[in-house]
């Protein structure tokens, strides 16, 4: 049985690099498991203090046998799980865009 293969990534955030300094980030996963698409959204932040120490983190995750509408449930779900929502658009837009290109491509 074939596992689970991520497909596309969208990331939107700072201070991830910058020790002494807080980070927050949105990450917006797509990926396949067999026939099923899961759409996964990570929102953390903390402070940097050369290693990443989370002081807070919300995830939300949906299937579904389509890619698009498991990402727009997953983008429904985040908004009512308080995820920041300018940085979920701009994460979720790049792995909207990334499943168009592989679309593309195949």
């Amino acid at each position: 049985m074939k596992g689970f293969e991520i497909l596309a990534e969208g990331y939107k955030g700072h201070g991830t690099d910058n020790p002494g300094s807080q980070f927050f980030f949105v990450e917006v996963t797509v990926g396949k498991f067999g026939n099923t698409y899961r759409a996964e959204c990570v929102q953390s932040e903390g402070s940097n203090q050369g290693y990443l120490e989370e002081h807070d983190r919300k995830e939300v995750t949906a299937r579904d046998t389509d890619w698009e509408q498991a990402l727009q449930t997953m983008e429904e779900r985040a908004e009512v799980a308080g995820i920041d929502a300018a940085y979920l658009v701009q994460a979720a837009s790049k792995a909207r865009e990334a499943m168009y290109d592989r679309e593309t491509l195949l």
